[in-house]
């Protein structure tokens, strides 16, 4: 179990020996904002340094990918299939980005901002949570929930 704290720290447990810091690779003063699972490892999200990742047991952070033209990461999700793994990062400011785990090339999704949300005054650029389910990824700002089938 991993758990982000108030204070910017983040804390794993096996539920058996109690709580341990998890820190290291991580630059000085990192703000996380988000964690998600896949296969055996973690991706990070974090406001100001990007995208990391590390085993889900074992090792350091380590930082994740290239192409990434936002590092004020609010939200990241991961979306497991047969074809591979799918990796998501929501931004504030520059809507989602999508990237295979093993590449780590970061790519900018389809528009997240829609003729009526914006007649609405809703900016889908500001990302503020993610989540996959069933196959599919949403994506939500305030107001507004997206969702897309093919990543």
């Amino acid at each position: 179990m991993y758990v982000i704290t108030t204070t910017n720290e983040i804390y794993r447990s096996d539920l058996v020996n109690g709580w341990s810091l998890v820190q290291t690779g991580l630059p000085v003063n990192v703000n996380p904002t988000s964690l998600a699972f896949y296969e055996d490892k973690i991706i990070l999200g974090t406001y100001g340094n990007g995208v990391y990742t590390k085993n889900e047991t074992s090792g350091d952070w380590t930082s994740f990918g290239t192409g990434l033209s936002n590092a004020n990461v609010t939200a990241v999700a991961a979306l497991v299939k047969a074809s591979g793994t799918k990796l998501f990062a929501g931004t504030d400011g520059s809507g989602v980005f999508v990237t295979d785990a093993a590449s780590g090339t970061w790519t900018a999704t389809a528009a997240v901002s829609i003729a009526h949300t914006v007649t609405m005054g809703l900016n889908g650029t500001k990302i503020q949570a993610l989540e996959t389910y069933g196959g599919y990824v949403f994506a939500s700002y305030k107001g507004w929930l997206l969702a897309t089938k093919d990543a």
